[in-house]
């Protein structure tokens, strides 16, 4: 036990000690650990889907799959339990007003000429819903161009009076999303992408010509993908959407050879 003499200075080094945690817990250069969420959640929304209990926890169908329902305004969805407060499925029906949509983010970023791509197939539509779930790696504008080019095309408009461009574009949109990793149901984040690791993208072909491999400067940390007809560098990591992430990255992977990609 402290001596009175004692009692002050111990509640200072208890106090310094307690800000210091604080000014951990909220410095911008804190180390990024691979188990925790790379960027801040904006907010508290939560996407609990609706199920017989939180015991017996028994999943007909997912948030995504009730908003494509057209569920949202359902009352088993619009229920407020007691250990579901604000209800069910807050994300994916769009009522979370504080966190966007893949697709918001690559409008913000500039991104348009992906967004274009992804909308030769489904993941145009898809990306545009809250309950989405995906990491996109996005190329810059210019670098989609470079790619139209190299395939031929000089123009949206040559590409649109042409079936088969369009259907070459949809499977290079599908090549950029990464579906979340199973049995986890969890996205890839930047911290993850490590030397040598393959992550499956939306292309259903199957083998290498469905995977993106990483790799990782020992020196700058910077992250590099793999295609194999391309390889790209990531300008910009995690930038957050509801329930994914988008990677920015200088150029557009390539799964399998074409015209300019031999």
């Amino acid at each position: 036990m402290a001596r009175p003499g004692q009692q002050l200075p111990l509640l200072l080094v208890a106090a310094a000690a307690a800000l210091l945690v604080l000014k951990l817990r909220h410095t911008d250069g804190a180390k990024i650990e691979p188990w925790r969420p790379p960027l801040a959640i904006p907010c508290g929304c939560s996407d609990i889907a609706v199920r017989d209990s939180f015991l017996a926890a028994n999943v007909a169908y997912g948030c995504y799959d009730q908003a494509l329902f057209g569920a949202c305004s359902q009352p088993f969805i619009m229920q407020t339990p007691e250990d579901v407060p604000d209800g069910y499925c807050q994300i994916s029906c769009g009522r979370c007003p504080c966190c966007p949509t893949l697709d918001a983010v690559l409008a913000s970023k500039g991104l348009e000429m992906f967004r274009w791509l992804l909308s030769f197939s489904e993941m145009g539509e898809r990306t545009r819903r809250p309950g989405f779930m995906a990491t996109l790696l996005a190329p810059q504008d210019g670098a989609v161009w470079v790619a139209i080019n190299k395939l031929g095309y000089t123009s949206k408009e040559q590409v649109a009076g042409d079936a088969g461009a369009k259907n070459i574009l949809a499977d290079l949109g599908r090549y950029h999303v990464l579906p979340p990793v199973q049995p986890l149901n969890a996205t890839w984040t930047a911290p993850f992408m490590r030397r040598g690791v393959r992550m499956w993208t939306a292309v259903s072909s199957g083998g290498d010509s469905s995977q993106v491999t990483a790799d990782v400067d020992a020196g700058s940390g910077t992250v590099y993908l793999t295609s194999p007809k391309a390889k790209a560098k990531v300008l910009e990591k995690d930038v957050y959407a509801c329930k994914g992430f988008v990677q920015v990255i200088d150029s557009v992977l390539v799964p399998w050879a074409m015209t300019g990609y031999p």
